[in-house]
């Protein structure tokens, strides 16, 4: 049975449908045709314009030997407007400034005008100017250059797009790889920048909230500001892709008073369970109140933050006792542990349930365990059960468990069921900062100190498994140290300082490792900076 189509004088509604989007669509494609031919008539008038303002500097630099000086950049419109210095300086040599056809005077800081701006004394000048012409859905900033009034340049400059025109400084940062002894590729690398630079304290806003850093192609990367103030930055920045053949190359923008960056969780990738960079400090308060009959009271408030995690996970470290907070760390700051009762407790989380691989690095200070006083008198501590560096409470054999022992350090892994141990070939060294990794690849334990292997073994293929441990805690393992009257003390608690501690679900490859080390050691290292570019 046939589909019946009710037809009014011979035209069916389907018909008039299809003629009245026809008739829209060549409407319009008309309007668009139009409106892009205004668009390249406009732009062919800009160029011309640039062409009259060009010549007259060049006559004015033929009689003068320089060129205008404006150290600002200005908007020659606004400046004709204004009687401003570049119209008093070329009124023998243009009839009138030339105006953009889109500049509107009511609209300050207009992109759409002639910017001027010399330098070198009147010995060189720049122009900025807009096309409406579409790169890549992007509007085209166009350039003029003089070097010394003998060559001018006109057009687009080859180099990478200007991210977004709402920021008006950018650097280029060239990261050197074959210098850092970067052996293999790496993606989505979390890079720790450390910059130090003039024109990011006068030119950033002071929180650093308009910083952002960008690929050589101009996509935007994640990024987490670990510290920032006054021109010196601490950052981690996800690099894309790493090879030891080329140079990578990255941007930082800033100079944007509107922009509101926050830091991302993204600059992890999702493989990291848990990134605490331990930097946050106690902060101390005082308080003073004047009562009703003029007594003065003066208090002292102290806040001890809680340790936060940078990954999407969002895991809390609650610090106990007297763990000592913002103290100078390897990284930036760092958290002291007295080797008596202090640790962190980051809770009894499911995401260490289950996992094929791991990959655990944390910086370590170690101090000598030395002695306490008990009842007046000195005792010695006993760390023959060794110290925590990190564990679960109330559980020895729980998911995963780093100890350090005067001459070994100590991995112990719950796979499947079954507990397998690895002592690493050489211990920490007391009383410097030590790079440990700890990795479970599936079939292998490996501990690297300071991006080298430091002892491997191979135990059965499974998962690591939860046990029965209250909570995931840094700075001991399994319990609070005791002791009795006229015994030595006993402590799982570990002594010295701890600072970034990374923990991730994959098993890491020895050139992230390595990469890792070299580069929180010395961050400033990696980098090569290139001078400042301006906008306009």
């Amino acid at each position: 049975m046939g589909i019946l189509i009710k037809k009014e004088n011979g035209i069916s509604k389907i018909e008039v449908f299809i003629y009245v989007f026809v008739i829209l669509l060549l409407v319009y494609t008309v309007f668009a045709y139009y409106q892009g031919e205004l668009a390249r008539q406009r732009d062919n008038q800009r160029i011309q314009d640039i062409n009259i303002i060009t010549e007259a500097l060049a006559k004015y630099y033929s009689n003068r030997q320089k060129y205008p000086e404006v150290s600002e950049w200005e908007c020659l419109e606004e400046d004709a407007i204004e009687e401003g210095v570049f119209l008093k300086e070329m009124k023998d040599y243009l009839a009138e400034i030339p105006k953009d056809p889109l500049f509107k005077i009511e609209k300050q800081s207009s992109l759409f005008c002639y910017h001027y701006k010399s330098a070198d004394g009147g010995k060189e000048y720049k122009i900025y100017y807009q096309l409406e012409k579409k790169i890549k859905k992007e509007r085209e900033i166009s350039q003029v250059y003089s070097f010394g009034g003998k060559n001018i340049f006109i057009g687009l400059k080859k180099e990478v797009s200007w991210y977004d025109f709402n920021w008006k400084f950018r650097k280029k940062i060239k990261i050197e790889p074959l210098l850092q002894k970067i052996s293999g590729e790496l993606n989505n690398f979390p890079l720790l920048l450390s910059i130090k630079d003039e024109n990011l304290k006068n030119q950033a806003e002071e929180d650093g909230q308009d910083i952002i850093f960008t690929d050589s192609s101009g996509k935007k990367l994640e990024r987490e500001i670990a510290n920032y103030k006054d021109g010196e930055l601490l950052v981690w920045v996800k690099i894309p892709h790493f090879s030891p053949q080329i140079d990578s190359e990255i941007y930082i923008y800033y100079g944007n008073p509107k922009a509101a960056e926050t830091n991302n969780s993204a600059a992890w990738d999702k493989d990291f369970l848990m990134v605490s960079h331990l930097d946050e400090k106690i902060t101390t308060t005082t308080i003073t109140i004047t009562t009703i009959k003029g007594i003065t009271v003066t208090t002292t408030i102290t806040v001890r933050p809680t340790t936060t995690d940078s990954t999407i996970n969002r895991l809390i470290g609650i610090p106990y006792n007297n763990v000592k907070q913002g103290m100078e760390g390897k990284v930036f700051n760092a958290y002291e542990f007295d080797g008596e009762d202090d640790y962190l407790n980051f809770g009894n989380s499911s995401l260490f349930s289950s996992l094929e691989g791991l990959t655990i690095s944390v910086w370590v200070f170690p101090k000598e365990a030395g002695k306490i006083k008990i009842d007046g008198e000195e005792r010695e501590i006993n760390t023959e059960d060794g110290r925590g560096i990190l564990g679960w409470e109330k559980d020895k054999y729980d998911a995963f468990q780093i100890l350090t022992y005067k001459d070994y350090t100590l991995l112990t892994v719950n796979i499947s069921g079954g507990t397998y141990e690895l002592k690493s070939a050489s211990p920490l060294k007391e009383n410097e900062w030590n790079y440990l990794t700890a990795v479970y690849d599936g079939e292998n334990l490996i501990f690297y100190l300071n991006g080298k292997e430091n002892g491997k073994k191979k135990i059965a293929k499974g998962k690591i498994e939860r046990g029965k441990g209250e909570f995931f805690e840094l700075g001991r393992y399994y319990q609070e140290s005791w002791y009795s009257d006229g015994e030595i003390i006993k402590t799982f608690s570990f002594k010295g300082l701890i600072d970034e501690i990374q923990i991730s679900k994959i098993a890491k490859n020895p050139n992230w490792i390595e990469t890792s080390y070299q580069n929180q050691k010395e961050p400033k290292s990696f980098i090569r900076n290139i001078e400042e570019e301006e906008l306009y």
